[in-house]
């Protein structure tokens, strides 16, 4: 009776951990438009794609990502329309089952206490929220990668109980680890990595005695992923390979592509930035964890489980040359649990003390939010963005742009080396194609722009710099100005 009234009370505690993320995410969600670049490329994609297995870009084939995260988005663009709170709607979807899989799977391997802890700490985590409220491919490769290694857990459980597993002991984890892969591509694999470490340094008994179960879950992946690659395969050859793997994985991995450089302690600096006086306690609960297994002479499971997964992600994203900070993500249920653990251990001596930290958690979060309501008003669109929802009404496609000078230096002093075939295509303002809702052509040639704005119709119109429009001499008539900013006609 006792562990059902803990387990009920926890699941209260659960609740209300969610209802507060989804009041923190969902309130204000459409208010401020899609930034550049990755809001304004996904929702366009989403858009021009609908639902084929062929992803489209500004009317050409778009090879960076699978196709997961954009179908899932023109299905809310189908209930909410074309809206950013229909482009955004499942992001907050994709963090709920990152905190509900937190919970149980560090449930299954420590304690509820600890489970509660580290995913009411989650709620106030910057980059988290942020994942949780801009349309990305990041949270969906969370979600997937938690809910897996909970499946995985369960699945081991029952191996080493001698337990037969179902079908869906099989399936549940494979499915999972397939909807990460085709949310992130290869990065999808990162479960498969961290379980095959954790086994590898743990376990090597259960790696081998049980192969038959982990080469099921293999084998019953590829058969999820690998009708789109193929069929991309068929359908583009080598061409799609050379974005979607050579550019997109491997030159990643051994080159700062477009100046996103950073040392080796690129995302210690970041952590550091991010959490501030927060890392005492996830320090300190990660030293008190390690000193309980020199004591104890021998690691846990659970220890050596969390170790494996903290280390294959730090390491993974450390010794990779390119750097943005949000790759980190994947590493925040790990430092949860470590401030969970600290907060636990010095509130053990007193039954329920433990939920001060996350009352505490709750009055941040929540009166982050009020301040949020009180505070910001929808959100004044971006000159370019402007400009083209006027030109959405007023101009026949395409619509010419011509990109600014600071982005055509760029163009011209990017080393080959560290350039992808797409780092040029988005003219610096990828939005402005979602906005127009049409075609836009970018120019990053002064010449082939002022050839083609010749050509074009009456009905046409270009987006150009003020400055630009003076050092060409142009004479066309302005439909409209924001800033440094003309619409053309």
């Amino acid at each position: 009776m006792t562990t059902l009234k803990s387990k009920s009370f926890a699941f209260i505690i659960l609740f209300l951990i969610l209802v507060i993320f989804l009041l923190v995410s969902l309130i204000g969600l459409g208010k401020s438009f899609l930034y550049d670049w990755d809001e304004g490329i996904y929702a366009q994609v989403a858009r021009e794609s609908r639902f084929s297995p062929v992803l489209l870009w500004n009317n050409q084939p778009w090879f960076e990502k699978p196709p997961l995260v954009f179908w899932l988005v023109n299905l809310s663009f189908l209930i909410f329309g074309e809206t950013e709170f229909g482009a955004r709607f499942f992001m907050p979807i994709f963090g709920v089952t990152s905190l509900v899989f937190s919970y149980f799977l560090i449930s299954e391997r420590i304690n509820r206490q600890v489970a509660l802890l580290a995913s009411s700490f989650l709620l106030v985590l910057p980059l988290f929220l942020a994942r949780s409220q801009g349309l990305n491919v990041d949270n969906a490769l969370l979600a997937g990668l938690v809910a897996s290694l909970f499946f995985l857990t369960r699945l081991e459980k029952k191996l080493k109980k001698k337990i037969t597993p179902s079908f869906f002991d099989y399936l549940f984890p494979a499915l999972t680890i397939s909807l990460a892969i085709l949310a992130k591509g290869v990065m999808g694999f990162l479960p498969g990595l961290i379980w095959l470490a954790y086994l590898v340094f743990f376990s090597k008994e259960l790696l081998f005695k049980y192969f038959k179960a982990w080469l099921i879950i293999g084998l019953i992946v590829i058969a999820f992923i690998a009708p789109w690659h193929i069929y991309q395969t068929v359908r583009f050859g080598g061409e799609f390979w050379q974005v979607y793997f050579i550019e997109h994985i491997i030159r990643r991995a051994y080159q700062p592509i477009e100046y996103h450089f950073g040392g080796k302690l690129y995302y210690i600096k970041f952590l550091i930035s991010e959490f501030g006086w927060w890392l005492m306690p996830i320090v300190g609960g990660g030293l008190i964890w390690l000193f309980e297994q020199i004591k104890r002479r021998k690691a846990s499971s659970s220890f050596v489980f969390f170790l494996a997964w903290g280390g294959v992600v730090f390491s993974l994203f450390t010794f990779a040359k390119t750097k943005l900070f949000w790759y980190i993500l994947p590493l925040y249920p790990v430092l949860a649990i470590l401030w969970g653990y600290f907060w636990q251990k010095i509130f053990s001596f007193k039954k329920f003390l433990f939920l001060l930290p996350i009352f505490f958690i709750f009055f941040l979060a929540l009166n982050k939010k009020y301040q949020f309501l009180v505070r910001n008003e929808p959100s004044q669109p971006d000159p370019k963005i402007a400009l083209a929802l006027k030109a959405k009404d007023n101009c026949s496609p395409p619509l010419l742009f011509l990109v600014n000078k600071n982005e055509r230096a760029a163009a011209d002093i990017l080393p080959k080396e560290l350039a992808l075939s797409s780092s040029f295509s988005y003219g610096g303002s990828p939005s402005v194609v979602f906005y127009f809702t049409d075609k836009v052509n970018f120019f990053y040639r002064l010449d082939q722009f002022e050839e083609r704005l010749a050509q074009k119709s009456n009905s046409g119109c270009a987006m150009i710099t003020q400055e630009d429009y003076q050092d060409l001499g142009l004479k066309r008539r302005v439909v409209d100005q924001n800033q440094e900013w003309l619409l053309i006609n």
